[in-house]
């Protein structure tokens, strides 16, 4: 459970949030469009959407719709009250982690496109990229032994299902791979998961 006192968002990023959930307008677009750069306030969200927190449980990758189902109010309750992880009285040790984070997860996003437009696969690649260098999860070492490390968080987090079976395959098949090819990898274990998941509810 310390891996999750790690979680810590910028000054910056949570500055720019509140000034948002202050507005006399709040949009829920801009909302996720702030929390999406983040891994702390992405996986806190979705983690809580995912949970029993609400009465039927979401199953979602999509931080957007995490966002629009905790409800705007709500999520301005939970960021005050700390349940969204660190805010910015909290330094973040390594800020160039979190660029990388939101770097991983926007080009998985983009090696996705190119082979599908499902809505499920796009957004589990992103929040895979930012699970993989987020700070909760030591980012030594090869793909295959993060990787393992972020299964974990995403399981801890009682996230879909197809975010671990990806960690894992990768963790499997491509141990020592550079890190700029991580996004293709990323992309090909995410479609590949899916499809097994698809063909076994088929097959139910």
């Amino acid at each position: 459970m310390s891996m999750l006192d790690r979680l810590g968002t910028p000054a910056s990023i949570f500055n720019t949030l509140q000034g948002v959930l202050d507005a006399d307008e709040v949009r829920i677009d801009e909302i996720a469009n702030i929390v999406q750069q983040d891994p702390s306030l992405s996986l806190r969200s979705l983690q809580i959407c995912n949970s029993a927190y609400f009465k039927q449980a979401s199953h979602t990758c999509d931080i957007r719709k995490a966002i629009s189902t905790i409800g705007a109010d709500r999520f301005r309750e939970l960021l005050k009250a700390g349940r969204l992880g660190q805010d910015s009285r909290v330094q973040v040790e390594d800020d160039k982690v979190q660029q990388e984070a939101y770097w991983l997860a926007r080009a998985s996003k983009n090696e996705c496109t190119a082979q599908t437009d499902s809505q499920n696969v796009l957004s589990a690649a992103y929040v895979l990229g930012l699970g993989l260098r987020c700070g909760a999860v030591d980012t030594s070492g090869t793909l295959s032994q993060v990787a393992k490390r972020a299964a974990f968080l995403t399981v801890l987090f009682g996230l879909p299902e197809i975010l671990p079976k990806s960690l894992l395959s990768l963790a499997k098949s491509n141990a020592s791979a550079p890190f700029e090819h991580w996004p293709k990898l990323i992309a090909n274990a995410v479609i590949e998961q899916n499809d097994q998941l698809l063909n076994e509810e088929a097959a139910a």
